[in-house]
């Protein structure tokens, strides 16, 4: 009985409906969550950073309570993440905005610049500033942080960056957006009258077998 539905479409902009996943790409959060961990494990000695999409509280609360570090974010993630869940993280801090997070929990950024296994930080853009002090054969975990993959522009030279520098860079991923099948799947599923796909490159790519397609024009009043 639904009369409209609105379905996000990013997977269809990349991938078709039979298109497996991608090497880098892992099926859940607890399989991510098991590679960065191994990761950390594996690499006792070196220094290791990484960055994450902010809105992935969830993730970020696993990695701070099973990482065998301890897990330092940038200022602003650790009040974001403090204003959601109340939980005060391990934070550094390069700007001087006033955040009200406990000075108690703040951690030197010269002291990370110089760790070699003690933390897992959060490398954010205003860290990046200063990559070439980083520790030379160290590893860099992306975590579906910006920028997001290969069809973003930026993103080969955010790679090269580090490369540059001799750190490694590892790609850790797990999609939060419905693969093609599952879109197909929901679809089918809630049965509208009306499917309206939006937020995707191919939005023609979704169908609907039990009513019809709208594909709406920008400033379109439906």
């Amino acid at each position: 009985n639904c009369d409209v539905l609105l379905s996000e479409g990013v997977s269809v902009s990349f991938s078709d409906f039979g298109t497996p996943l991608s090497q880098r790409e892992l099926p859940t959060e607890q399989e991510l969550l098991d590679k960065i961990n191994e990761i950390v494990k594996n690499n006792p000695k070196k220094q290791i950073t990484f960055n994450y999409y902010i809105a992935n509280i969830e993730r970020i609360l696993n990695i701070i309570k099973t990482n065998i570090r301890t897990v330092v974010l940038d200022a602003y993630s650790a009040y974001v993440l403090k204003e959601a869940t109340g939980y005060e993280a391990y934070y550094y801090q390069l700007d001087d905005t006033q955040y009200g997070l406990n000075e108690k929990y703040k951690i030197k950024f010269e002291e990370l610049l110089d760790d070699e296994g003690k933390f897992f930080w959060q490398l954010d853009i205003q860290g990046l500033k200063y990559i070439n002090k980083l520790k030379k054969d160290g590893i860099y975990v992306h975590s579906d942080a910006s920028p997001l993959g290969e069809f973003d522009p930026a993103f080969g030279p955010f790679v090269k960056m580090f490369d540059d520098n001799k750190i490694k860079f590892v790609m850790v991923t797990c999609n939060g957006h419905a693969r093609p099948k599952d879109l197909i799947k929901i679809i089918n599923l809630i049965k509208p009258k009306l499917l309206v796909p939006i937020h995707s490159y191919r939005p023609e790519k979704l169908y609907n077998e039990n009513g019809e397609v709208l594909l709406p024009i920008k400033g379109q009043t439906i």
